[in-house]
């Protein structure tokens, strides 16, 4: 699940457009960066028409999400709906970023002062600062997901 990065040199381009080196799709049954353009209820949706009981296990999902989106009651009600989707689909695996760009790329540059940014790489968490350039790019680049 967490071999997307390792895998990049060794998995020739695809006919999806991926070329050598550039990371493989992270965390499972997670879109590609910037193919999953009809938002979160359709990601949901696809992984859904998995079975994820008799399929296989730990199909595991990253997903970014506004964190700007999620605040307040509106947000958390947005949050509640978007969870009560997950568990009435089935899906088995869903593990969330709630960071903007903004914060990740300040990270890059000046990592003493975000020392304590911690973001879900796939099937673990890590300090963003401690992990690779290219994973830290390959997080940046997933799509930051609007609930509405």
């Amino acid at each position: 699940m967490s071999g997307n990065i390792h895998y990049a040199n060794i998995v020739g381009a695809l006919p999806n457009g991926r070329r050598l080196g550039d990371a493989l799709y992270d965390g499972g049954v997670s879109p590609g960066p910037g193919l999953d353009r009809k938002g979160p209820t359709a990601v949901l949706k696809s992984v859904g028409k998995i079975d994820h009981i008799t399929q296989g296990r730990a199909f595991l999902l990253n997903q970014r999400l506004s964190p700007i989106q999620l605040a307040g009651d509106k947000g958390y009600n947005l949050w509640k709906s978007y969870m009560r989707t997950w568990a009435d689909l089935g899906n088995d695996h869903i593990q969330f970023n709630m960071v903007d760009d903004s914060t990740l790329r300040a990270a890059q540059k000046d990592p003493e002062k975000y020392s304590e940014v911690i973001v879900r790489v796939a099937g673990y968490s890590a300090h963003f600062v401690d992990i690779s350039r290219k994973t830290q790019d390959n997080i940046i680049q997933r799509t930051v997901q609007g609930l509405g």
